[in-house]
């Protein structure tokens, strides 16, 4: 009987001896070909030329026979390994070329990545609209309310269609993935640019490099098109030079023409091919073996790529798209001054003193890799290729002049520096490999750095560093902001009187576009600019006139400027900009202070109405859509009743390593938080104003219940929670003002006690935010709370090296900041003393008790819960009375320094032991348990269980007072 187990084993060992084998007789024939090895070398090392089994190599040769067959015997003895392979130059070289290989295509899949992200870009929406209803580039504008009467010329016609299909086929998703295969064919064909027989490994780097530099422009729209098409007529060029046949690269011309009919910037190609042929023929010089006639084929190459730009549609506005770009387009970017546009410093030349203020990473990026491109050049002097030279030159140019093609220089950088580092590293370093220790040591530890250091770069894409917590994260579809602008934009549909709505943003513009509406602008720059009037520059007039007079600005308070416009085209409502960065509620204030009334509030924007219009229509509009009255809203009308409004919401946590490190969560408001935010702006605009504090207290309300309905959405948003503690916190002061006004006591602390936990929520999970820090600092000092106070004025001081979150250059800076550092000082010696008089108690051998008390008299929370919590043992050991008070004293020390979480569970555990009805639940230390238990849950937003306590509360008070009536005479029986 055979035995299977040693046979397999040797059976396996075989095919390792047999296929070492084949690789050594193919080495030694590579060196033969290469006369590295004598002849002579195969005389003294004997290869076996018997052909290869079908199990591969040399196994039928080596595979052993069974022992149990008689007269044969094993091939290699049972405890013999195959011998070792020495280290060889040809191995090393093996080892590079794989090496380069994994980091070459591990650039590529790390555009793929780069490229798979959350849309944010809203000229997108403006183009599947124009795809969804235009096919052809021809006619009137149709989207917008003041320019019906000039066509656009959108030089990407053809694309409006592809991206309109993808979404309408894949929805969001569908436009990402659109994006991130454009990055990988971009990526895939600058690969492809290098001199054969080199290390590609150079090149990979400042791919990496030029990676980080176009990501503002690696988008599913024309400005990724722009990229892709860079490097696919930058590496047909390439190969065109060097192949040596004599056939028509018909790839070049077509390429050029689809390019220009999907990207405005087709003209970058077209001006490469140009240069690239005047480098070619006016400073390359002759090279050995290329055919006569190819210089002749180039400028053959070059008029057929050139006509194939200009073969559009709108040939003229093609020929003239880049007079477009630097006069117009740009010009008017730069005159909205919005600075708070995710990479503002693309509109700005590279000289000018607003790229230096805005630039970032992004953009240090392209500029290192402009750099290396100078330094390689100087290095290469002997070995120029001259023919990139002059297209590197014209796209530096460009970027000078504007930092928009910056990302394209990058490119033609990347191009540059890795055609003449490779030309020079082979033209002064040898290029056999050695098995010498530090040449080994370079090549397979500098390659391994190299992919360590983009997989860093691929983790810091991830998490959001790279790009900025809330910057263009990974992700598919719309992003968080992007998905609440749309929302809103969409419910202000029914909120308007006609289409035709004037908006004071571009970007704005472009979602009223997606929504239905009629914007009086968008991103759309050279449909409004151009001739016969320049619509943007009337835009920013109109911006100003609708605004109060100033002396300063005396553009502002033009009323015949804006109505004359607006009546021309049946303009009768303003929708300021209330969602992103930075919300306009100063011109909505502005304009409401005016007549101008306010119809709607969304988180998108507010609907503001004008009030002397003279439409009819208009007029019947406004009998049935009064202004916003936030008092009937948030008092006379029934609130939803949903898990958002009365259920508990998920306890918060700190921010671990992962969320610090691996994947920062973003900080995007949904639409019930920025709704929250609006209104709480609001708020605290009209506290001022006596005549308004119904509708302040009203607004107050309605911000607590839909930063209630945010935090559900997001338990780990710290504006939320910042908003409700705001919220709840001039509710306080309401109730404070009211009962000082009719003489009631309200009780205040409800209110009191919400702010204070969503205070604390927010600071565990910010710990950074010092406003946070201050407001809470402040609120506790109010509830006397004292160590915690300092606790967290400490902090501030660590945070911002000041007691106060003032701007030095505000008037108040150095008042505010002495008297916070007098009560700093105040709450040191207070803490100091008491602590020290509680130590003292319990030395002088006193009890653990009195140390407590002396913490607790000191108004020392956190201190008198240290004490607790160090005697837990002792506590167990008191009677049920003495061990459940301290219990409910360790509840409200809990709440107090913002452990709520466990405080609710002990709080949840003592009420559990306590009588539900009878006239026990109406003892005053049942009511203070289970009143304690109603605030403990309202810290976790559980409203429901929070009304079900305070009505036991309430009930058990109720029963006890009638019960006192009735045992009374004459009603007791005897």
């Amino acid at each position: 009987m055979i035995d299977f187990s040693v046979s397999l084993f040797e059976v396996a060992r075989a095919d390792i001896v047999s296929n070492c084998c084949s690789r050594m007789r193919m080495r030694i024939y590579s060196c033969l070909q290469s006369e590295v090895i004598h002849p002579g070398f195969l005389q003294d090392h004997p290869v076996s030329t018997q052909p290869d089994s079908p199990m591969g190599g040399e196994a039928s040769n080596a595979l052993p026979q069974s022992a149990n067959s008689p007269g044969e015997t094993a091939a290699y003895p049972e405890d013999q390994l195959p011998e070792y392979e020495p280290l060889t130059p040809e191995l090393v070289e093996d080892e590079a070329i794989r090496g380069d290989f994994v980091i070459r295509w591990a650039v590529v899949l790390l555009a793929l990545l780069f490229g798979w992200t959350q849309i944010d870009d809203t000229s997108l929406l403006v183009r599947i609209r124009n795809g969804q209803q235009h096919l052809l580039p021809f006619g009137n504008d149709t989207f917008s309310a003041s320019a019906g009467d000039r066509p656009w010329a959108n030089l990407a016609w053809l694309y409006d269609p592809i991206l309109a299909g993808v979404y309408g086929v894949l929805g969001a998703s569908g436009l990402t993935m659109l994006g991130a295969v454009m990055a990988a064919l971009t990526f895939w064909s600058l690969s492809r640019i290098s001199v054969k027989g080199v290390s590609t490994w150079w090149g990979s780097v400042c791919a990496a490099i030029a990676l980080v530099a176009v990501f503002p422009q690696l988008v599913p729209g024309p400005t990724g098109i722009t990229l892709l098409g860079v490097t696919v007529v930058t590496c047909l060029l390439y190969q065109w030079s060097e192949d040596r046949s004599e056939r028509f690269p018909w790839a070049l011309p077509v390429t050029m023409w689809f390019w220009s009919q999907l990207d405005p910037r087709a003209y970058i190609g077209a001006m490469i091919v140009l240069l690239y042929a005047l480098g070619w023929v006016g400073l390359r010089g002759k090279v050995d073996g290329e055919s006569p006639g190819k210089t002749k084929r180039l400028w053959k190459i070059t008029g057929a790529c050139l006509l194939a730009w200009v073969l559009h549609p709108l040939f003229m506005h093609v020929v003239r798209s880049p007079m477009t770009a630097y006069q117009i387009e740009y010009p008017e970017l730069r005159a909205y001054r919005g600075f708070d546009w995710p990479q503002v410093w693309q509109w700005f030349p590279v000289y000018s003193p607003e790229f230096n203020t805005f630039r970032d990473v992004f953009a240090l990026a392209g500029l290192v890799l402009c750099g290396l491109a100078v330094l390689t050049l100087l290095l290469n002097f002997k070995r120029i290729t001259w023919e990139w030279v002059l297209p590197w030159v014209g796209v530096v140019a460009l970027a000078a002049f504007g930092a928009h093609q910056l990302p394209v220089a990058a490119l033609l950088s990347c191009v540059l520096i890795t055609l003449n580092a490779q030309l020079w590293y082979r033209g002064t370093f040898s290029q056999q490999y050695t098995v010498d220790t530090m040449p080994l040591a370079w090549n397979r530890g500098g390659r391994a750095i190299t992919v360590m250091s983009l997989l860093l770069l691929g983790l810091v894409a991830s998490n959001g560093m790279l790009m900025g917590r809330d910057g263009r994260r990974i992700g598919s579809g719309f992003s968080p902001l992007m998905k609440a602008n749309i929302s809103g934009a969409e419910k202000l549909v029914s909120e308007v009187a006609s289409k035709e709505v004037f908006n004071f943003r571009l970007e704005q513009g472009d979602l009223l576009i997606w929504a239905g509406l009629k914007p009086y602008v968008d991103r759309r720059i050279s449909l409004y600019a151009q001739a016969p009037e320049n619509l943007l520059k009337k835009h920013r007039e109109l911006r100003l006139a609708l605004l109060t007079p100033n002396e300063k600005v005396p553009e502002r308070g033009k009323p015949d400027l804006w109505k004359k416009e607006f009546e021309r085209l049946h303009i009768n409502q303003a929708i300021p900009r209330l969602s992103g960065p930075s919300p306009d509620y100063l011109t909505m204030v502005d304009m409401n202070s005016q007549g101008w009334s306010l119809t709607s509030l969304q988180s998108f924007g507010a609907v503001l109405s004008r009030p002397d219009s003279p439409d009819e229509a208009f007029q019947k509009y406004r009998k049935d859509h009064p202004d916003v009255d936030f008092v009937k809203q948030a008092f006379r009308t029934e609130a939803p009743q949903s898990p958002t409004t009365d259920g508990p919401w998920i306890f918060p946590r700190r921010p671990t390593i992962y969320d610090r490190y691996l994947w920062q969560p973003q900080t995007s408001l949904s639409e019930p938080l920025q709704l929250a935010s609006h209104e709480n702006a609001l708020m605290r605009l009209l506290g001022g104003n006596p005549q308004m504090g119904y509708t302040a207290t009203a607004l107050a309300l309605s911000a607590l219940r839909h930063a209630r309905q945010g935090i559900i959405l997001d338990p780990q948003s710290a504006v939320g929670y910042n908003l409700l503690a705001h919220s709840a916190y001039n509710l306080y002061q309401t109730d404070v003002d009211l009962g000082a006004n009719f003489g009631v006591a309200y009780p205040s602390n409800v209110w009191l006690y919400q702010a204070l936990s969503a205070y604390q929520h927010s600071v565990q999970l910010d710990p950074g935010n010092a406003t946070t820090r201050e407001e809470l600092a402040t609120l506790l000092l109010k509830l006397q709370k004292r160590d915690l106070a300092l606790n967290h004025m400490v902090e501030l001081y660590h945070l911002t090296g000041n007691y106060s979150t003032l701007s030095p250059n505000d008037p108040r800076f150095k008042q505010v900041t002495q008297v916070n550092q007098n009560v700093v000082t105040e709450l040191k010696r207070h803490v100091k003393k008491v602590t020290e008089a509680a130590l003292k108690a319990k030395v002088d051998g006193g009890t653990w008790e009195k140390s407590l008390q002396e913490a607790l008299n000191g108004q020392c929370p956190a201190l008198a819960l240290e004490y607790l919590e160090a005697n837990r043992v002792e506590v167990a050991k008191k009677p049920q009375n003495e061990r459940v008070a301290l219990q409910k004293l360790q509840v409200g020390l809990l709440l107090d320094c913002g452990r709520n979480e466990d405080a609710l569970q002990q709080a949840e555990s003592l009420e559990n032991m306590l009588p539900k009805s009878g006239p026990e639940a109406a003892q005053p230390f049942v009511t203070e348990i289970r009143s304690l238990t109603a605030l403990a849950n309202l810290s976790n937003g559980n409203n429901t269980r929070f009304e079900e306590l305070i009505q036991m509360v309430s009930l058990a008070s109720s029963e006890s007072a009638v019960r006192g009536i009735v045992d009374q005479a004459p009603l007791a029986v005897a």
